[in-house]
């Protein structure tokens, strides 16, 4: 039980790290860094709906809206 909990924990640090390097790559004008970056956090951390959005949200900056849509529907059915 330890170990799965550093593992949950790790997962968790390893989300917030690429969930926060994505809010730069937005900042910066990268948004395709920023895509990629919420893509490993919502793998990291599936049952969280602001990376899904997080994750919408960079996909349309990018310029692929389409792509965006089931990832706002997924985070709103999750809330």
């Amino acid at each position: 039980a330890l170990a799965s909990r550093a593992a949950h924990q790790q997962r968790v640090r390893r989300g917030e790290r690429a969930a926060a390097a994505a809010a730069d790559a937005l900042r910066a004008g990268a948004p395709a860094t920023a895509v990629q970056a919420l893509r490993d956090a919502a793998a990291l951390e599936p049952d969280r709906a602001e990376y899904r959005l997080a994750l919408a949200k960079a996909l349309v900056a990018n310029g692929q809206p389409s792509e965006a849509e089931p990832y706002v529907h997924d985070a709103l059915r999750s809330q």
